[in-house]
């Protein structure tokens, strides 16, 4: 009797040391946004020519007069700041530079890595509007012509439709003397 009881403690303990092993794993693919699911493939196999990464970063929702932001658009040939100022994005100042194909995609990669992958439903995430109305909003999309392939946010509230990290730093150091042009702008 003795040994029925203790093989039968060592197949349950067995079984529950699988069953950790399993969850773990299940968790771990979830946290670390890869999955092997079709239906949501890395972004850098959602890049091809023509497409452009933009970061938008918005300001407190305040007076249109005195709403500031400013968007910076990554493709193969340009890097471009641009700052606006109301809520009809009124372009107030522009900054281009020349891109090529090997930091383009040095760039995709890395945006890849920090998380920002797979496709986001511009239609049922939206760009953010009226979150976050005493903070910042920074919305970052993938285009290629009129089409958007991903759309996804985080505010300074804490609403996001990415956790991905080190997404604003990858954007901004993409611009020679970033934090110079935008100083005039008041987010």
């Amino acid at each position: 009797m003795n040994g029925r009881v203790f093989f039968g403690i060592i197949l349950m303990l067995v079984g529950i040391t699988v069953l950790i092993i399993l969850v773990t794993r299940l968790v771990g693919i979830t946290r670390n946004g890869s999955t092997d699911d079709p239906a949501a493939p890395s972004l850098s196999s959602q890049v091809n020519d023509g497409a452009s990464l933009t970061m938008e970063k918005r300001g407190r929702l305040i007076a249109d007069e005195n709403h500031f932001g400013y968007r910076i658009i990554i493709n193969d040939e340009r890097r471009i700041l641009e700052t606006y100022q109301g809520y009809e994005k009124n372009i107030v100042d522009r900054h281009l530079f020349d891109n090529n194909d090997v930091a383009y995609e040095e760039f995709i990669e890395a945006i890849s890595r920090t998380g920002l992958t797979g496709i986001k439903d511009p239609a049922k995430y939206g760009d953010g509007t009226g979150l976050c109305p005493l903070g910042t909003l920074n919305l970052y999309e993938l285009t290629n012509g009129p089409d958007t392939y991903v759309s996804q946010y985080q505010t300074s509230c804490g609403d996001r439709t990415t956790s991905a990290s080190n997404l604003e730093t990858l954007f901004r150091s993409q611009i020679p003397g970033f934090s110079q042009l935008i100083s005039g702008i008041r987010l």
